[in-house]
């Protein structure tokens, strides 16, 4: 459940069969923490110019909001 100023994104624009790396900065380059597949949501806890810093039920990392989009009821 997002806190107080953080919301609900999901994985979208890739392939349904495909994955979307969560990375521990804000850069390509940086090390995958883990791989999240299409469909799963993500709370924002703080948002960068073309990345955001999410969280999953146990883990925490950065994705490109041009691979997300807001949750329905957001």
């Amino acid at each position: 459940t997002p806190s107080p100023g953080q919301y609900k994104v999901t994985v979208s624009n890739i392939g349904v069969n495909s994955y979307l790396n969560l990375r521990s900065e804000p850069n390509t380059q940086a090390p995958v923490l883990r791989q999240l597949y299409y469909g799963q949501e993500l709370i924002v806890t703080r948002e960068m110019e073309d990345w955001l810093q999410v969280r999953t039920d146990d883990a925490a990392g950065y994705v490109m909001t041009s691979f997300v989009k807001k949750a329905e009821g957001n």
